[in-house]
């Protein structure tokens, strides 16, 4: 008895050394706990969708592990996207949604306190990309472009940070276009911002539809004026209100993250079998139908899926292309107080 024992035991042992990496990392998972990280405070869009990727993504990876939604606001993302670069354990375990503009650009604007390269992250996707709308509070007495331009005094337009784009994209059109915007920058996130709004502290904000609740558009409360990308019906596209070719090549570069959308993403150098997992569970959560119904119940982006691979490539790129003019001059929009 005890012989066979043995070799059972070598029989088992052997059976696991042979396993590939991608079966080892779909036992991985069984019984496992993921962290997963929003970089921006409770009850904004970016926690919102998180929370919503909490619910649906773990049915999709093999083992079914838990996973445990949390909070690391800071900096427009760059707080979550320190930890995720230098701090967290690359093991599957922990992944993150820091945000868009903040996170993405801080780097390209030199700042000192993002201390990463987003191209060297693990990227696994995005359910779509992500349209920032101008909305005007009904007290601004704003209905389009037009009643925009012939505005005669300041509006105030909420901001959430240096490097994000709700705060520079307004000031661009400002420098440019000579739209009447002071943007108040300094909210902790996007639902500070919005709830500014819906106060009557600020009479605009360029956000995404998620973060808009519901009520405030139905009630009429919010009007919006224009969008980034051709995405909802007869509202006019912000590449029609441009005038120059540098405030063009401005506004591209902060247009790169929402095209990329609100990403989910993992510390560098994370093993190939568990990105493989990962990225392939992302992806069928994202087409699911169920998914789907809640994301557009909740008003977030539904759209063609971007995966991670893509992902990573289109910002190389990006970055790369970029001129040494539009990036002094996009540094010059973070750095005003």
């Amino acid at each position: 008895m005890g012989a066979r024992a043995s070799v059972k035991a070598v029989m088992a042992a052997t059976a696991v050394l042979l396993m590939s990496p991608l079966a080892q990392a779909q036992d991985f998972y069984s019984g496992k706990t993921i962290v997963l990280y929003a970089g921006q405070p409770p009850g904004g869009g970016i926690d919102n969708e998180m929370r919503l990727v909490a619910q649906f993504l773990s049915r999709f990876i093999p083992g079914e592990p838990q996973i445990q939604p949390r909070n690391m606001p800071g900096a427009g993302g760059v707080t979550l996207g320190n930890y995720l670069y230098a701090s967290a354990t690359a093991d599957g375990l922990t992944l993150g949604m820091p945000g868009r503009a903040g996170f993405v650009l801080a780097p390209i604007g030199d700042d000192k306190t993002a201390r990463y390269d987003v191209r060297r992250f693990t990227w696994m996707g995005s359910a779509a990309s992500t349209n920032f709308i101008f909305w005007a509070r009904n007290s601004s007495g704003l209905k389009s472009v037009a009643d925009l331009r012939a505005l005669k005094r300041e509006l105030n337009v909420a901001g959430s940070g240096a490097t994000t784009s709700n705060s520079i994209v307004p000031e661009i059109l400002a420098r440019y276009e000579k739209f009447p915007f002071k943007v108040v920058r300094g909210y902790p996130g996007m639902a500070p911002a919005v709830l500014s709004l819906e106060r009557g502290e600020t009479e605009a904000i360029f956000s995404d539809r998620a973060s808009i609740r519901p009520d405030m558009i139905a009630s009429g409360l919010v009007t919006p004026l224009f969008q980034t990308f051709a995405m909802e019906p007869n509202l006019p596209v912000i590449d029609t209100l441009l005038t120059d070719v540098r405030e063009r090549e401005l506004i591209g570069l902060l247009a790169t993250p929402m095209r990329l959308g609100l990403a989910l993403i993992g510390p560098p150098g994370m093993p190939e079998a568990q990105t493989k997992i990962l990225r392939e569970a992302y992806g069928r959560m994202v087409r699911d139908a169920a998914y789907q119904e809640e994301a557009r119940r909740r008003n977030f982006d539904v759209g063609t899926p971007n995966d991670g691979e893509a992902i990573a490539a289109y910002l190389s790129k990006v970055i790369s292309g970029l001129s040494p003019e539009v990036i002094a001059e996009y540094k010059s929009f973070v750095e005003r107080n």
